[in-house]
């Protein structure tokens, strides 16, 4: 089975580290998710769920994953065993997990599983220090925009932030060609990926969403309190062009004003009605250059999942959400507005943050998963929430 979207947790059996201190950790985390994988353990048997619902592994000790997580099986005999599953269950020493078929029970060595990654990416260039490196997905129907990422330390960062003092920071850019490392042509972006803080501590903890064209980071770099998450996005969005091969898109931290000086947050994210920190690769020319949009979803809030009706509505005990998420920009004329597309995988409660954080959801026959977010680029940010579809596919 394939499973076209991909989640991870900080808190996943055998998931990287994202530490703030330690050059190259993010590269490390993004190549594990994207293409290697990770929690690599050996199966003791595999055999059908009691339940007759698809197939249950057995281990020798614990194992480390979660239900909603997608696992790859290969050594296996049977085919219907090899390849991607999604885990239905856990249990201190089994998982259960949807299969295709009635494959025969199978046990002994050479058995292993995974986490599966995203796959569908590539890493094309690294520096040899690895603290450097650029992302590509593989997909030759998309933008095949490549994603820079300097993974040292803010003081020394290719393009460092005015202040460094107590935050970390990560420079990053969208190019369109990159000849090799240090090379970028018609890049865009402006902004940074926001690691941490020293009163986080150095383990950063985050969440990631991704299919093979589109990755979102969260970091939670300030404390465990949702008002502080920080939500990252780059690759392709939807386009409702025909032709559009400018499509990419990068939404990041944007630091120089006193909002993220103290390093309390910096994600415009939640301001969907704001373009700092959102830009596309390109108008609709043929030329590229970079241009900045808005995000518009439900009136009812400026803000993804920030304010709007009581959860839930009093009206008849049922949750509402709006799931076209339009990319808004200006266009060649600067007095009139184009719509672009739509932004893939996510959703707007219409309610102020009405799930806990990391709580699954089932509506209209898709799983979402609920982050909780800063709403703002505040000092102070109120608190609003984005709900991430695990189950796909996006597009």
């Amino acid at each position: 089975m394939y499973y076209p979207v991909k989640n991870f947790e900080d808190t996943d059996g055998g998931a990287p580290t994202l530490n703030r201190t330690v050059p190259g950790s993010l590269i490390a985390l993004l190549k594990a998710v994207l293409i290697d994988g990770f929690n690599l353990q050996p199966v003791a048997s595999l055999e059908l769920a009691a339940s007759g619902e698809g197939g249950r592994a057995n281990f020798v000790g614990n194992h480390g994953f979660r239900v909603h997580q997608i696992v790859a099986i290969a050594g296996a005999i049977a085919p219907a065993w090899n390849g991607e599953h999604r885990v239905t269950a856990v249990g201190g020493q089994w998982i259960e997990f949807e299969l295709q078929g009635q494959p025969a029970p199978e046990s002994g060595s050479g058995i292993e599983i995974k986490a599966a990654p995203v796959g569908g990416w590539e890493m094309p260039l690294i520096s040899q220090d690895e603290t450097r490196a650029a992302f590509r997905s593989l997909d030759p129907s998309g933008t095949r925009a490549f994603w820079y990422i300097d993974d040292r330390r803010s003081a020394n960062i290719e393009q460092s932030p005015a202040t460094t003092t107590n935050v970390d920071w990560r420079f990053v850019r969208g190019a369109m060609d990159m000849p090799d490392i240090d090379t970028r042509v018609d890049e865009f972006g402006e902004g940074f990926l926001f690691v941490g803080t020293s009163s986080q501590g150095n383990t950063i903890p985050w969440d990631i969403f991704a299919d093979d064209r589109l990755l979102y980071l969260v970091t939670h770099p300030i404390d465990s309190s949702g008002t502080y998450r920080t939500v990252h996005a780059l690759g392709d969005f939807i386009t409702g062009v025909p032709g559009d091969i400018h499509n990419a898109m990068l939404v990041l931290g944007r630091y120089g004003s006193t909002n993220t000086s103290n390093g309390s947050n910096s994600s415009y994210w939640g301001e969907m009605h704001t373009s700092r920190g959102k830009t596309i690769a390109a108008d609709l020319d043929t030329i590229p250059t970079p241009i900045n949009f808005v995000m518009r979803g439900s009136s009812i809030s400026s803000t993804i999942g920030g304010g709007g009706f009581r959860y839930p509505n009093a009206a008849n005990s049922e949750l509402f959400i709006c799931t076209d998420i339009l990319i808004d920009h200006t266009g060649p004329r600067t007095d009139e507005r184009v719509l672009r597309g739509r932004v893939p995988g996510i959703a707007q409660p219409l309610h102020p943050a009405p799930f806990g954080h990391r709580e699954v959801i089932r509506v209209a026959a898709r799983h979402w998963k609920a982050v909780r977010h800063a709403a703002t680029a505040a000092t102070s940010p109120s608190e609003a929430e984005t709900l991430f579809d695990v189950t796909g596919p996006w597009r």
